[in-house]
């Protein structure tokens, strides 16, 4: 058994965290520039993810990404930002991943 550390990214306020749903959401977008190729990548229904994408940003205190109607969606310069911690910070907390004591597969 393995403890594999994650990252949970909670609004200034120190309020509930952002669902742990938005961040692949908003990296898929930025690979696939649709919110609908989007959904597919992470298996999410428009729907659903319109209001995750909705929600986070009022948590967050500024939208994620602008729809434009026949361009696909574009990531804000705040959801730029945020991908660009998130991809500073996921390598180092993955230096910390450690075998658990006791496990007869280490």
């Amino acid at each position: 058994m393995r403890l594999l550390p994650r990252i949970t990214w909670h609004p200034d306020d120190g309020g509930d965290p952002v669902d742990a749903r938005v961040m692949p959401l908003v990296q898929a977008i930025a690979a696939h520039g649709s919110l609908a190729a989007a959904c597919g990548a992470v298996s999410l229904p428009y729907r659903s993810a319109w209001g995750l994408l909705r929600a986070a940003g009022e948590r967050l205190g500024r939208p994620l990404v602008v729809m434009e109607r026949g361009r696909g969606a574009r990531l804000t310069p705040a959801a730029e930002a945020w991908l660009a911690a998130h991809a500073a910070a996921a390598p180092r907390l993955g230096d910390q991943a450690h075998v658990l004591p006791g496990d007869a597969a280490a």
